[in-house]
């Protein structure tokens, strides 16, 4: 389901390159979520304001309001994708990147 549609609409995007790019913008803005100090909200902002654009470029949404808040509940859920992020970006990255996800989306 929805899985399989985020997964088509990242391949929709055109080419390999431009893919490989967005996700390297993605690993860097995720490794720079797992530095932020506890208290470093202008930090979270803005990196909340870059993980932003780019679900609007990756998935050529116009607001990713929704796209993001369902992720921040999978990473708050603690399963599959939550383990993963946390084990390649440090503990505490997936509670920290739903936080910040709801407190920028005003949830």
């Amino acid at each position: 389901g929805k899985d399989r549609a985020i997964h088509a609409s990242l391949q929709a995007d055109g080419s390999k390159e431009a893919h490989a790019a967005q996700q390297a913008q993605m690993d860097a803005l995720y490794r720079a979520f797992a530095a932020l100090g506890e208290d470093d909200s202008p930090g979270e902002q803005a990196l909340m304001a870059s993980l932003d654009g780019l679900y609007r470029a990756m998935f050529r949404l116009e607001n990713p309001r929704m796209l993001l808040l369902e992720m921040a509940a999978r990473y708050a859920a603690g399963g599959p994708i939550a383990e993963a992020t946390d084990r390649q970006y440090g503990a505490g990255t997936s509670a920290r990147l739903a936080s910040a996800i709801r407190r920028y989306e005003g949830e």
